[in-house]
């Protein structure tokens, strides 16, 4: 690199002040020369803002009115940034002083990267959390290289992968110009997806950077494994799978998914699917609206009616499967 392009860093909070000390530290203690940290506060309901206005006042507080999610809360920070890079960040991550630098050389060595990413490790610094993402069958399940596995150097190499997390993603804004802002339509889960889609489908390449090293919580200041987890998710799972996929493939892999309800769900997954099915029709007409604005080909009315029955069949078949595993429980005991 001949310059070292200004860095924006956007960190997207809700309740997080358990997290924010060692990671305002550790980004402020970045070797990178030219960059601003931004944060923009969902509405939180502990002393969050007060707490970072007090004792970083060199980080600008973005207070939303209220939780607005990941990507809109991103959003409402790029449109308060100025740096050439943008980086979205969680406020449960601690980085490197050297995972920056290491960010923007990755990404800037060639004009072809629209988003990077690094190496994550859980708590600790030794077993790795993320190398990388990539989507699998059937409909969209998001999975992530190196996961669980203690880091041997497996993953030391760059390369091009499906996503990489929103927890730390590095976009360029000129990327941004190109493709839009983050998809307000996902409050919380598969957004940086989306956008590594989007991206990838505007011919940019998205790049694991295995230097740009960070720790991350993982749900540290979101709930994990209840109802309304399962429901966020599986929602924003289906919004992708109806932007990404095209009609047939989505239905050719609906097989996978009535497999996925056969087996051995919790009831709160089985609930929050069930909503999230529900919740996927009725908002089918703004998802496919966003699917044609992103680039895609519109969505005939036969086949909208095909995937409307589909789903209200996955909503029978997982409300069904549910009843039958109740009283299957019931009768064990």
């Amino acid at each position: 690199m001949n310059s070292s392009p200004f860095a924006s860093l956007v960190i997207v909070n809700w309740n997080g002040r358990l997290y924010l000390e060692d990671c305002l530290k550790s980004l402020l203690a970045s070797d990178y020369p030219d960059y601003e940290v931004l944060l923009v506060d969902n509405c939180s309901t502990d002393d969050s803002v007060a707490f970072v206005q007090s004792t970083f006042p060199q980080v600008k507080v973005h207070r939303a009115h209220r939780n607005l999610g990941f990507a809109a809360g991103s959003n409402a920070g790029i449109r308060l940034s100025e740096g050439e890079l943008i980086v979205l960040l969680n406020p449960d991550v601690i980085v490197r002083p050297d995972w920056l630098p290491n960010l923007v050389e990755g990404m800037f060595a060639d004009e072809t990267v629209g988003i990077g990413g690094g190496k994550a490790y859980y708590p600790g610094g030794r077993t790795l959390q993320h190398a990388g993402g990539f989507i699998q069958a059937p409909l969209a399940i998001g999975n992530q290289y190196g996961r669980g596995e203690m880091d041997k150097g497996q993953y030391d190499r760059q390369r091009e992968v499906d996503y990489v997390m929103g927890a730390a993603l590095g976009i360029k804004r000129s990327v941004l110009d190109q493709i839009g802002l983050l998809d307000e339509g996902y409050f919380l889960y598969y957004e940086e997806t989306d956008l590594c889609f989007r991206a990838r489908r505007a011919g940019y390449r998205v790049l694991y950077i295995p230097d740009a090293i960070l720790t991350h919580v993982e749900g540290g200041t979101s709930s994990q494994g209840d109802y309304a987890q399962f429901h966020v998710s599986h929602t924003s799972r289906w919004r992708f799978v109806l932007k990404h996929y095209d009609v047939s493939r989505l239905l050719s892999e609906l097989p996978g998914e009535y497999a996925y309800l056969a087996g051995g769900l919790c009831r709160d997954e089985r609930r929050g699917l069930s909503t999230a099915y529900k919740t996927i029709l009725r908002t089918l007409p703004e998802i496919l609206k966003a699917k044609v604005r992103d680039g895609a080909n519109m969505v005939s009315d036969k086949d909208q009616e095909n995937i409307a029955r589909a789903l209200w069949i996955l909503r029978r078949r997982v409300m069904g499967d549910g009843r039958q595993a109740l009283r299957a429980s019931r009768g064990r005991k």
